[in-house]
């Protein structure tokens, strides 16, 4: 359901990508902020342009996890990119 709440994050998170502006949308659990971010990610955003990877966070996530994860990924991406 689309709420001026729904239509202003999605304008600030559009606008930030855009300037390249960082941000961090904080909150209570569910308040919808993922979907926020899913949505303009996913949906909005010029695809010859931008690629969205996913990374989920927990408790027990190392750094090391993350930089071997998104390396591998990097890689999977300019294997299959130069075909």
């Amino acid at each position: 359901m689309t709420t001026i709440d729904t239509i202003r994050y999605n304008f600030l998170q559009e606008f930030f990508i855009q300037h390249e502006i960082q941000s961090l949308f904080v909150g209570p659990t569910g308040t919808g902020k993922s979907a926020y971010i899913q949505n303009v990610l996913l949906n909005k955003l010029n695809r010859e342009k931008f690629i969205t990877i996913e990374v989920g966070f927990s408790a027990q996530t190392q750094a090391n996890q993350v930089t071997l994860t998104s390396f591998a990924y990097i890689l999977f991406r300019s294997k299959t990119s130069s075909i």
